[in-house]
């Protein structure tokens, strides 16, 4: 509660606001089931598809467990056309440092889409907090607590018609007016996109608007309800990742991480001072 008052009674100090997280997550694809592009490749650039690969190269073969557990996982023809891997890329965006370039690890090629698919599959087992917004002055809190307050960034769920779609909420830009003891607010949110290519590097920004309005007695808040538009679409809950435990038993996160950071060793190899040794004497050029 002490929470709630302060948080209150700092709002109340300006009419207009606008607050921005430390960083800003980073786009990728959300992988749907229907597609199964982590285990298939077909929504990405084909076989060897990222868990293959990974297969590849920690146990020397394509359908090792890694693919395995996703095909049975992440691949499933009959899925609702909306289903996939929203909440794991979301939450990777949050903990992992973007992949900006392909890498070399143990001489397979891993592309930028490889990289930012194998971050998502790890954080499929994403630990989290939920924070359901059954009434806007608990989205509101959400986002003075951890944008504002702590700079962080925060998953929010802004499906509509029963579907589930979880984005990074990054910043957001906040007015009021004030009417006796009610506020009507108007909040833009910008949240970072999963529809890209692949292989992009950095973030694709959306924005959309929310409408409500806080009533307040003695700087507390006694009632609130949506308005507008927000009436009938407003955000559903938002989650607070902090950490994985990977559900595919196949995926070591730690070598995940690894092959995410790897470079190339092989980039201005143009000197025998500056050569790259191949470990088994050869150079395998997966999907290069």
């Amino acid at each position: 509660m002490a929470l709630f008052l302060v948080f209150f009674g700092q709002a109340a100090v300006a009419e207009c606001a606008a607050y921005e997280a430390d960083y800003v997550p980073w786009s990728g694809w959300w992988w749907p089931f229907t597609q199964g592009g982590l285990v298939t490749g077909s929504d990405y650039r084909g076989r060897p598809s990222p868990l293959e690969k990974y297969d590849y190269v920690t146990c020397g073969r394509y359908g090792g467990p890694a693919t395995k557990y996703g095909m049975s996982h992440y691949y499933d023809e009959d899925a609702v056309l909306w289903a996939g891997m929203c909440f794991s890329w979301a939450a990777a965006s949050i903990l992992e440092d973007e992949p900006v370039h392909a890498g070399i690890y143990d001489g397979t090629v891993f592309r930028v889409g490889d990289k930012k698919g194998l971050l998502t599959a790890a954080c499929d087992g994403t630990l989290y907090n939920r924070y359901p917004f059954d009434k806007p002055e608990e989205f509101h809190r959400v986002l003075e607590d951890f944008i504002r307050n702590q700079g962080a960034p925060i998953i929010m769920d802004l499906g509509i018609t029963g579907e589930i779609w979880n984005y990074p909420v990054f910043k957001y830009d906040m007015n009021y007016t004030e009417s006796g003891n009610t506020r009507h607010y108007t909040v833009k949110i910008y949240y970072v996109d999963d529809h890209v290519q692949r292989d992009y590097v950095g973030a694709r920004i959306h924005t959309e608007t929310h409408y409500y309005y806080l009533k307040l007695e003695g700087g507390v808040v006694v009632d609130s309800g949506w308005e507008g538009g927000s009436k009938n679409y407003h955000p559903k809950n938002a989650s607070e990742p902090f950490g994985t435990n990977c559900r595919n038993p196949g995926i070591d996160v730690g070598i995940v991480r690894n092959i995410a950071a790897a470079g190339d060793p092989y980039e201005g190899n143009d000197s025998i001072e500056k050569a790259a040794a191949l470990s088994s004497g050869h150079y395998s050029l997966l999907a290069i």
